[in-house]
C-alpha cells in the first residue's frame, strides 16, 4: 500500500522576492481555502494545515481552522517562520537567519517554544506535527521538537539542496519516512529523480549542477526524459511530472507520498505561482487531477498523517534509520564562513 498525505504551509502573505520583514502579518489567504477543502472532503482526504505565528495571532483565521479541525476536515500542526515568530534577535543577514537551523540552539528553541505555546492557547491542545519554514531543520531541531512533545516532522525536502542559500542539504535523503529522533517520525516531502537515466549518479549530479540551468542542460534532459528532479508539489512540478513521480514510487512500493503547497497560493496575486483567477482555476485542476490519478492505483490509500506511524507498523514497513551518523552529517549546512557551529 502507498498512502498520500497533503501538508499545507499555512502562513502570511509576503513578497517572496523582497527582504524578510516582521511587518508581514496579513493572512487573508485563509478566506480562499474552501474550494480545495471541499474537494478533499469529497475524496476522503484530510490535509494537515501547518500554522505559523501570524495565523495564530489572527482570531478569524484561528476560528476558521478550529471549525475545520473539529469537524474532521483537516488536521493541525505548527510551522515556524523565524522572521515573524518571537522572540526576535538582531541579525546582520535576514536571509541567513530565515533558516531556523542557522540560529543558536537556544534561540531556535525559544522560537519553537513560543510557537508551541501560541498554538496551544489558540486551539486548546499542543501540536504534535511540525514543519520548519524554508525547510530549515538542523542538527538541534529534532531534539528540540521531541522536548516540546512533537511526534511527526515534515521539514526534510528529499533530494533538495538549499546550501547555496545558507540552508540545509538534503541530497542524501530519500522520501521514505524514518525516525529522526526517538519517537519523532520524519515524513520528508516527496522529491525524486525521474527519466531513463534516473538511477545513474552522473546524471543526477548533472541535473543538480549550478551550470545545468545556465546552459539549459536541465531543461533538455527533462524534455528528452533522461533525468529530472521532480518534487511532489503543484507549485514546482507539472501534472505529468507528478504523475511520473507517483507511478515510479508506487511501482517501487513506496510507503508514503508527501504532497505539499502553501496556503497563500490559493489567493490569486499572493505568490508568483498563481497571479490571476484563471491561474487559480488551473492550479486547483492540477491538484485535483493528480489526486484523481493517484486514486487509480490499486494500492493507493489516504491514511491521515497522524496515523502514519500506525499504518507503517500495520504494513510492517521499517522506519528506523540504520545510520544516525549519516543523518547528522547530511543535516549540516553551509554559512558564509563554511560549516557553522550553532551550539549556544
Amino acid at each position: 500500500m502507498t498512502s498520500l498525505i497533503i501538508t499545507i504551509d499555512t502562513e502570511e502573505e509576503f513578497d517572496w522576492n523582497a527582504p524578510f520583514s516582521q511587518k508581514n502579518r496579513s493572512v487573508e489567504n485563509l478566506d480562499y481555502q474552501e474550494p480545495f477543502l471541499q474537494f478533499c472532503q469529497n475524496k476522503g482526504l484530510r490535509p494537515v494545515y501547518l500554522v505559523d505565528y501570524p495565523v495564530l495571532e489572527n482570531s478569524r483565521a484561528v476560528d476558521f481552522l478550529k471549525r475545520k479541525a473539529e469537524s474532521g476536515v483537516i488536521d493541525l500542526g505548527a510551522h515556524l517562520h523565524p522572521w515573524v515568530n518571537p522572540p526576535y534577535y538582531d541579525n546582520n543577514d535576514e536571509e541567513y537567519a530565515s533558516y531556523a537551523c542557522n540560529l543558536k540552539s537556544a534561540q531556535e528553541f525559544a522560537k519553537l517554544s513560543a510557537l508551541t505555546q501560541k498554538f496551544t492557547e489558540a486551539f486548546g491542545f499542543r501540536p504534535k506535527m511540525f514543519k520548519a519554514g524554508r525547510y530549515g531543520i538542523g542538527n538541534n531541531t529534532p531534539k528540540a521538537l521531541s522536548d516540546l512533545g512533537y511526534e511527526i516532522d515534515f521539514s526534510i525536502f528529499a533530494r533538495a539542496n538549499f546550501s547555496y542559500k545558507f540552508g540545509p542539504n538534503f541530497t542524501s535523503f530519500t522520501y521514505e519516512p524514518f525516525e529522526i529522533y526517538p519517537e519523532l517520525l520524519e515524513i520528508p516531502v516527496t522529491s525524486d529523480y525521474t527519466g531513463l537515466f534516473r538511477k545513474f549518479r552522473i546524471f543526477r549530479k548533472l541535473v543538480k549542477s549550478p551550470y545545468a540551468s545556465c546552459f539549459k542542460i536541465r531543461g533538455l534532459m527533462s524534455r528528452l526524459n533522461l533525468c529530472n528532479l521532480v518534487p511532489l508539489s503543484p507549485e514546482f512540478a507539472s501534472l505529468e511530472e507528478m504523475k511520473t513521480l507517483a507511478r515510479n514510487a508506487v511501482s517501487e512500493k513506496a510507503s508514503v507520498l508527501h504532497f505539499t503547497f502553501h496556503s497563500s497560493v490559493l489567493k490569486p496575486g499572493s505568490t508568483y505561482y498563481v497571479k490571476t483567477d484563471a491561474d487559480l482555476k488551473l492550479f486547483l485542476q492540477k491538484v485535483e487531477s493528480f489526486v484523481n490519478y493517484f486514486s487509480t492505483f490499486p494500492t493507493a490509500n489516504f491514511t491521515p498523517a497522524p496515523d502514519v506511524r500506525k499504518y507503517l507498523l500495520f504494513e510492517k514497513k521499517s522506519f528506523t534509520n540504520p545510520n544516525p551518523l549519516a543523518i547528522r552529517q547530511a543535516m549540516r549546512f553551509r554559512g558564509r564562513g563554511g560549516m557553522v557551529d550553532t551550539q549556544a
